[in-house]
């Protein structure tokens, strides 16, 4: 098989932002293994959330390209899910 110019294409961006969500959610698994717990760490992972429900809504449901308005009902959804997860983790300390 030789491989042309076209087929050189490292990796394609959905490709990329697949691997970084598997990434991401890994490191989540490893910091749950640890056991390792405290605000800073709900604090990290709630990010983690986050940055990864925005890259699913911009890159996989295409909102990348769409209506500031769209893009902001997404953004205050995970704003609000992720605090009232920090909410709730902080009451039951």
């Amino acid at each position: 098989m030789t491989l042309t110019p076209q087929s050189r294409k490292i990796i394609r961006p959905c490709t990329r932002i697949w691997l970084i969500l598997i990434a991401l959610t890994l490191v989540a698994l490893a910091i749950g293994k640890m056991g390792l717990s405290g605000m800073n760490v709900v604090f990290f992972i709630l990010l983690m959330t986050f940055i990864k429900g925005q890259m699913v809504a911009d890159f996989f449901m295409g909102l990348k390209r769409v209506r500031w308005a769209w893009r902001i009902i997404i953004l205050l959804y995970m704003i609000i899910v992720c605090t009232m997860i920090g909410v709730a983790y902080w009451i039951s300390l």
